[in-house]
């Protein structure tokens, strides 16, 4: 035992130095890996990794769980949600005939200094026997007019990682401890531009929002390490994000490639969902100019918490964690900011029940495994409501969301 706590010790204090960079960089916030249970769960990670899932959180997780996920597919919106909204979005639900028609009478009641926008996200993995490897992609965007005097900001959003790794599990007594890591090719494209507009909502209601916008496009390849310690019913987990930070080597351009990658990554995602062999390694092609290269800072993440099992018939999670970036912060409130905190009630692992707090606001959410054949195939499908801070410190600026995710798993 003295033996294996002198290991976590030395790999702690290793990616713990790795995390101080030696000069000024241009940094930028990872995209990361957020299905519609841990969002409901207030966004904690660390100690809810297993499976599939602990590729993109925290790899310790791996050996918890032996899956092999077919799809995992997920969409939101998000938007302000004042009854002004839902009212007019119910109508629009009643009214719909099969065909996406023009939703600019909905969105013309949303409030845009908050941003408008969607988010979509593409899941393939497996995990057996501590080893696994899997792909996530996800795209997002974001349209905000802070006053009606002012251009549209149009914030896009995508990334495509695919990783690799293992874990292990060293028992401890009545306890376990698992440790993890893995190596992830990264790539990303960024794009911020203001557009001239008198009606956002007509832009968007109208699909005409512009895809040939300038993008930053980055390629990298990055390391995760994990260590997750079980005591039941207690948990504790550390993982390290971008050991030693992840460098996208980056350019750019202004000739539609942001539209070019989205829709190449994508449909090679698609492709390898239905079994085309030819896509093994996707790798955009960047015809841009060079610039300075991007850099996804270390991410320290810790956390803590209780799972109760009461004989497979109820489950109780009561978790949280705390993100920390050693030489980053995306605002300037960072403490209440990278808080997370959620619970979850399941229910004969058919129903689940979920809430939590991420950034001060809170989340909820509902899941159903409504599909179950000899032990073999699941179906789960999985509703939340979540909000984030969209300023630069807590209470600033509330943006809310819905997200439904739909995974198919052996």
């Amino acid at each position: 035992m003295v033996r294996y706590r002198r290991i976590i010790l030395l790999l702690i204090l290793l990616c713990s130095v790795a995390a101080f960079p030696v000069s000024a960089k241009t940094y930028i916030s990872p995209m990361r890996f957020l299905d519609a249970r841990t969002l409901a769960m207030g966004g904690v990670q660390g100690p809810t990794a297993e499976g599939v899932s602990a590729l993109f959180t925290n790899p310790a997780g791996i050996v918890r769980k032996n899956e092999f996920q077919t799809t995992g597919i997920g969409a939101g919106l998000n938007a302000q949600f004042d009854p002004e909204f839902i009212d007019a979005a119910q109508q629009y639900a009643q009214e719909f005939d099969g065909d996406f028609e023009n939703p600019t009478e909905v969105l013309s009641h949303a409030d845009f200094s908050d941003g408008v926008g969607f988010s979509e996200s593409y899941t393939l993995g497996a995990a057996f026997f501590g080893l696994g490897a899997g792909l996530n992609f996800s795209n997002e965007l974001q349209v905000s007019q802070y006053t009606t005097d002012s251009d549209a900001l149009i914030d896009y959003r995508s990334g495509f990682s695919i990783a690799y790794g293992g874990s292990f599990k060293i028992p401890l007594g009545d306890n376990k401890l698992y440790i993890g890591a893995n190596a992830k090719n990264v790539y990303q494209a960024m794009a911020r531009e203001y557009v001239e507009t008198d009606n956002v909502a007509q832009l968007l209601g109208d699909d005409q929002i512009p895809t040939d916008l300038p993008a930053v496009l980055g390629t990298g390849f990055g390391f995760d390490a994990g260590v997750i310690y079980d005591a039941d019913p207690f948990i504790l987990s550390l993982s390290f994000r971008d050991i030693g930070e992840t460098k996208l080597q980056s350019y750019q351009s202004d000739l539609g490639y942001m539209q070019e990658m989205t829709r190449n990554v994508r449909d090679n995602v698609f492709d390898l969902f239905l079994g085309d062999p030819s896509f093994i390694m996707p790798e955009p092609s960047y015809t841009g100019t060079e610039i300075d290269a991007r850099v996804i800072p270390t991410t320290i993440v810790f956390g803590a918490g209780f799972d109760v099992d009461l004989m497979n018939v109820l489950r109780m999670e009561l978790l949280g964690d705390f993100t920390y970036y050693p030489v980053y912060a995306e605002g300037t409130d960072t403490i209440w900011q990278n808080i997370h905190l959620g619970t979850e009630l399941d229910i004969l692992d058919i129903f689940q029940v979920r809430a939590g707090i991420n950034q001060g606001y809170l989340t909820g959410g509902i899941g159903i495994s409504f599909m179950k054949f000899f032990n073999l195939l699941n179906m789960t499908l999985d509703l939340t409501y979540y909000s984030w801070e969209a300023g630069n410190f807590a209470g600033h600026r509330q943006s809310e969301a819905i997200k439904c995710d739909i995974r198919l798993s052996i």
